[in-house]
């Protein structure tokens, strides 16, 4: 099936198929801001129509790039953001845990 689908197309002329792959891409970005559309059921078929050799797919997939990038990025600062806190968080004493609950300690 999907060898069918392939050729019928690349039988399409290619203007064609960048207007259906752009608007397929434009009807997935307007389900994912709808909550009743699921979008990316139209994105991915979109990103296949345009293929790798035209220019939106090209800028499409290099905007893909430094999005994941990014987020890959944002979240390693996070994590080490987050593991210095949690070393840098004092340790607690049994000591002056009593002390602040109001317990007396005994002195000579």
């Amino acid at each position: 099936m999907k060898k069918t689908f392939q050729k019928f197309w690349l039988g399409v002329p290619l203007p064609f198929r960048i207007i259906a792959g752009v608007l397929l891409i434009l009807v997935g970005i307007v389900g994912l801001m709808l909550p009743v559309m699921p979008g990316w059921i139209f994105i991915f078929p979109g990103i296949y129509l345009l293929g790798p050799d035209t220019r939106p797919a090209r800028f499409l997939r290099r905007q893909f790039r430094r999005l994941r990038a990014w987020a890959l990025l944002r979240r390693r600062r996070r994590r080490a953001r987050a593991r210095v806190r949690s070393n840098s968080l004092p340790k607690a004493r049994p000591d002056i845990a009593d002390s602040a609950r109001g317990s007396k300690v005994d002195s000579e």
